[in-house]
């Protein structure tokens, strides 16, 4: 069978992952602060790259910028994990 057509959903108009994003996220930053870092009501990051929202938690907790590709290669473990 021929793929006519392929579907990609990058603003979350057919699935809402967003609660996933955030549980991610979440869970990857809660070593270096007892809060929640983002929450569902808090849509500071919708429609940001993972890359820059990562970026952005780091610098608001103060974490190294050497510490980027671990803690973004770990969200990203923790997210997939989850979908």
């Amino acid at each position: 069978m021929k793929i006519k057509a392929v579907i990609f959903d990058l603003d979350e108009t057919l699935v809402d992952n967003l609660a996933l994003h955030i549980e991610a996220s979440t869970n990857v930053f809660a070593q270096f602060q007892k809060d929640t870092v983002v929450t569902e009501e808090d849509r500071q990051y919708a429609g940001m790259r993972i890359s820059d929202i990562v970026k952005d938690m780091m610098r608001k907790l103060d974490i190294p910028e050497d510490r980027f590709d671990e803690l973004y290669q770990k969200r990203q473990q923790i997210f997939l994990s989850l979908v």
